[in-house]
């Protein structure tokens, strides 16, 4: 017979004081320290708690009615209620007291759990320590330090379990009870010595269901052997067998013992022999030969082509029977069996359960052989369901949660002889599951978070192979709960470490303990599952997980008091926001019922234009306005918005879609989006619907208000929409869409359809001025609403011009905005100058990059552009200006300037030009009191700071040259008196300043 071991055993101390008190273990330890100290223990707690650590005369440390408590004959009682509820009882712990001379500071699993002030608290010198003399349950080790221990220090000693000198300076005795003298394996020479009912005891996590009792899963129609279409199942169970006085037992049941289509294994017991059988229907075989008691056994059932074979411990017993395909039916049951005929009958198994499995397929000798070595985690083909019960009770390996009286789950001692020295390994013969991208960067997502979560509170790390990570990665992605639970991560405007903390308490308890054992965590400075703690299933193996993950649900609470846990909680909400970039840019959830958007357009062309939204058509991808019929542009999608609109009305088409087997209509619908930059147009967007139907295409209208997309300077964005959805109550996310909008401050007119019009992707500067062409055709009521422009916001316009940090100006710079093809035409206000469209959306883009990083090098710009920006500015606002040259009057001379101070510039200088560009405004309705040309210039001020605004050319029109007496005009301010400076109205702008008639 092969040996049979179970990895998860361990040793431990057992001190039984269930009845009375005074039976513990006392710790000598020599050069006890008095002034402060740190006492920790690794407890596993059955019944009372009272006394946990104590002196005789001296302090006292326990656990009673939800509160920490600690006692000094000088100090008195002191009393700490963590901020979370305790964990509760039959899981491994680790509660940890450190004491500086003022306070007494508690910690849970390695976090912070309360401290109160206490002075005189000393220890007493020369005094043994008492271990569990109020206590009952069980102990894996022990530690005293001679210094207090700070809150970052804790997650470096709890999950320890072996002595490192170079860091555990300060440690006094470190005592092991995985070994049956309890050594001291600090090597400081303290001794451990039972007194009454304590010793070390083997220990592993079983299921004994009590009477009536069994356990099963919710839902489990399909945890069917013998039922599938196939015709094949296998059922695997890992069990201790024990002597007792009922002959028959139930292991496992699919239906009840009197159906013809039943499935039972169930046991006979003579003396000290257990006798295996197999009913099928009505036909019930013997398996094999009978089997002593006190061992651990290996069952491998397996049918199909009408003969059943069992594998003991990996030898193989083979019968035959035909057996007829069964009617589907559910109701997998382990550890009884009913049978309504004669209720009386009791079933109940009493032997230790370990873990169970069902396959909807035949199994082999190779699978009997590798079960035989005990995996964790069987990832397999097949697999219908995994029953662990170590440390929790948990179905691993789908969304199913297991039901059973936990009660019933209990540490069973003197199961083994000797600890298994092997760590555990991966049964991995599974065909990777195809899992939708978006549910695999969820569950990427969750490990990130999850790994950097325990690697920041307690060291663990995982040590996995990279298929071994992707068949974690790949359980999580299928597990619906655990998604679910995460929802908030994928859903919120900012990760913060408040939600991620939220996802922690809310995340089913055994589902985290389940990622952390198959992560197979460790500590980082042992590297490997060994060690006393690895054997007891401590936070090596997950074990300890269970106190991890529920002071996670106080999590919420300790961010108020403890900063370490923020800088944790930060840290792995973090990784998680790493994983945002990696969002699928499609819709593949394949969830039960799923919402997708269909299309997405933005308010069009209203009959009132000056309620629209949109000044230019959308030209690509997922944002398409319906009016869009033709022509499309290569590039990025572009919508221009103003800010003197009421509302923003955003309209997206979607359908449901519900794949469950039962599908629950009608459904209420809630769509909400947020901008991925906190600076978007559109902060967030919202809707909600109730009584919807599948399969149907429904409009919702999105409304924003005008305080969400304010504007009051020309920019350019990249907007990226984050949606997200719920329905009937369960949060789901969708792929991002994206548009890039313009800012344009003023009340719109028609949109500027540039494909059909403008081919050459050149826009009359007419078009963009808002009203210019308008002005005379607006009704009556729409001209009465129009802002009128004072001079003291065209100088606003200007010094926005002159301020915009994204540039600085240089009179040599590229003037990649252009006026180009200028010409007089007799009409008034006709002057034409063509902005090119590219060159446009580069200076709109310089500015957004410049707002996203300020850090960002200025883009250089020369005259040429500052003049058409600042017109460009004007015509936004609905003010219609020309730009014109200012060229020397001497061809053979240069422009000499004053001293004049350039955008971005530290100090004035003086200039030589061969031109200069500047902004002219004929009078017009919409500027108030403007009687003549006035003029404007956005590249520089004088040198006293002065902005060049609202300023006559010149006052003298005798001569060229600047006189003595112009200097409230705009070339008196500018120019050196003497030179010649003239505007000229038929030149050509064109790159690099060179000039021609």
């Amino acid at each position: 017979m092969k040996e049979n071991m179970v990895k998860e055993a361990c040793n431990a101390l057992s001190i039984s004081n269930k009845e009375s008190l005074g039976n513990y273990v006392s710790v000598d330890i020599a050069s006890l320290a008095a002034g402060q100290y740190t006492l920790d223990v690794w407890i596993y707690i059955v019944g009372g708690s009272s006394d946990i650590i104590s002196q005789e005369n001296g302090i006292r440390i326990g656990i009673e009615n939800e509160m920490f408590y600690f006692y000094h004959p000088a100090a008195g009682q002191k009393a700490v209620r963590p901020p979370g509820p305790l964990p509760r009882k039959k899981q491994w712990i680790n509660l940890l007291l450190s004491y500086n001379g003022s306070k007494v500071s508690f910690a849970l699993n390695g976090f912070p759990a309360g401290e109160i002030a206490c002075s005189g608290a000393t220890l007493i010198q020369n005094c043994p320590i008492r271990l569990g003399y109020g206590f009952h349950g069980y102990m894996r080790s022990f530690r005293c330090y001679n210094a207090a221990l700070t809150a970052e220090q804790y997650k470096n000693y709890v999950f320890e379990t072996v002595y490192d000198s170079a860091s555990m300076t300060s440690l006094l005795a470190f005592i092991d009870f995985s070994k049956e003298d309890m050594p001291d394996i600090s090597n400081h020479g303290a001794t451990a010595s039972p007194h009454g009912s304590c010793g070390v005891m083997n220990l592993v996590p079983v299921y004994l269901p009590s009477k009536g009792k069994f356990a099963s899963v919710n839902p489990g129609g399909d945890i069917n052997p013998g039922g599938f279409e196939s015709g094949e199942f296998s059922v695997y169970v890992k069990m201790y067998l024990r002597p007792s006085q009922k002959q028959n037992q139930v292991i496992f049941s699919n239906g009840d013992i009197e159906d013809a289509d039943s499935v039972i294994l169930f046991l006979q017991e003579d003396g000290n022999k257990v006798q295996f059988n197999l009913q099928l229907g009505s036909v019930s075989m013997c398996l094999g030969s009978a089997h002593d008691v006190f061992q651990w056994v290996d069952v491998l059932i397996t049918y199909g082509a009408g003969q059943v074979t069992a594998f003991f411990n990996g030898t193989q017993v083979t019968s035959s029977h035909s057996f007829a395909k069964r009617q589907q039916r559910g109701g997998f049951r382990l550890g009884n069996g009913f049978d309504s005929a004669h209720p009386e009958m009791d079933y109940t198994c009493e032997q230790y359960l370990y873990t169970a499995a069902v396959f909807d397929k035949k199994l082999g000798q190779a699978d009997a052989d590798s079960f035989l070595e005990n995996h964790p985690y069987i990832f397999e083909d097949g697999l219908i369901a995994l029953f662990s019960f170590a440390p929790e009770p948990a179905e691993l390996m789908t969304c199913r949660q297991i039901h059973l009286d936990e009660d019933d789950v209990v540490l069973a001692q003197r199961t083994l002889d000797n600890l298994p020295q092997t760590g555990y390994d991966y049964r991995s013969n599974r065909t990777q599951p195809t899992v939708s991208d978006m549910r695999k960067w969820k569950a990427e997502s969750i490990w990130d978070g999850l790994v950097s979560y325990y690697e920041a509170s307690a060291n663990l790390t995982p040590t996995l192979t990279e298929n071994q990570k992707q068949a974690v990665i790949c359980s999580i992605a299928e597990d619906s709960e655990l998604l679910q639970s995460f929802a908030p991560a994928f859903t919120a405007l900012t990760l913060s470490e408040q939600i991620f903390a939220k996802c922690l308490a809310d995340a089913p308890q055994r589902k985290m303990i389940n990622v952390i054992k198959m992560g197979r965590f460790v500590g980082k400075k042992t590297g490997a599952a060994g060690g006393a703690a690895a054997g007891a299933g401590m936070a090596l193996t997950g074990a300890a997980a269970g106190g991890l993950t529920e002071a996670g649900k106080d999590v919420l609470t300790l961010l108020t008091l403890i900063t370490l846990f923020t800088w944790i909680l930060s840290k792995a909400a973090e990784k998680m926001k790493d994983r945002r970039k990696d969002k699928p840019d499609h819709d593949d959830d394949d969830s039960e019922i799923t919402l997708s958007i269909t299309s997405m357009s933005f308010q069009h062309s209203p009959d009132d234009f000056t309620a629209s939204a949109v000044r230019c058509r959308t030209c690509d991808g997922s944002v398409s306005p319906p009016e869009w019929t033709n022509a499309r542009r290569d590039g990025a999608e572009a919508v221009y918005i103003a800010d003197k609109i009421q509302n923003v009305k955003v309209k997206v088409k979607f359908i449901i879609t519900d794949k469950s087997k039962k599908p629950t209509p009608p459904y209420h619908v809630s769509i909400w989006a947020f901008a991925t930059d906190s600076s978007a147009v559109f902060q967030k967007l919202e809707y909600s619907a109730k009584g919807l139907s599948a399969g149907v295409e429904y409009e919702g209208e999105f409304t924003v208000t005008k305080g969400s997309c304010a504007c009051s300077d020309l920019s350019y964005q990249d907007l990226e929409l984050w949606w997200n959805y719920t329905i009937n109550g369960s949060t789901n996310t969708l792929a991002n869409t994206k548009a890039c909008i313009y800012f344009l401050p003023t009340t719109p007119t028609d949109p500027v359809y540039l494909d059909q019009e403008h081919k050459d992707n050149s826009v009359p500067l007419e078009l963009l001025r808002m009203f210019s062409e308008k002005l005379t055709t607006l009704q009556p009521r729409e001209y009465a609403e129009l802002e009128q422009v004072t001079a003291a916001d065209m100088k606003t316009y200007t010094d926005q011009v002159y301020n915009c940090a994204a540039f600085k100006y240089n009179p040599n710079a590229h003037p990649f905005v252009t006026v180009c093809d200028v010409k007089e035409n007799a009409a008034p206000y006709t002057l034409r100058g063509y902005l090119n469209l590219f060159d446009q959306n580069a200076m709109l883009r310089d500015i957004s990059l410049y707002q996203k990083n300020p850090f960002r090098g200025k883009t250089e710009a020369n005259c040429n552009v500052y003049a058409c920006m600042l017109s460009y500015n004007f015509s936004l606002h609905g003010v219609f200006s020309t730009v014109c040259i200012i060229t020397s009057g001497n061809p053979a001379a240069a422009l000499q300037t004053n001293a004049i101070k350039g955008a971005g510039a530290v100090a004035a200088q003086a200039f030589q030009f061969r031109y200069h560009a500047i902004v002219k405004v004929p009078p017009q309705v919409s500027v108030t009191g403007l009687l003549h040309n006035a003029y404007y210039d956005a590249c520089c001020r004088t040198a006293g700071g002065e902005t060049l605004a609202n300023l006559a050319f010149r006052s003298n029109f005798a001569t060229p040259l600047v006189q003595a007496g112009e200097t409230d005009t705009y070339r008196g301010k500018v120019f050196r008196q003497g030179t010649a400076a003239v505007e000229q109205r038929n030149m050509l702008c064109v790159p690099y300043g060179i000039i021609a008639p």
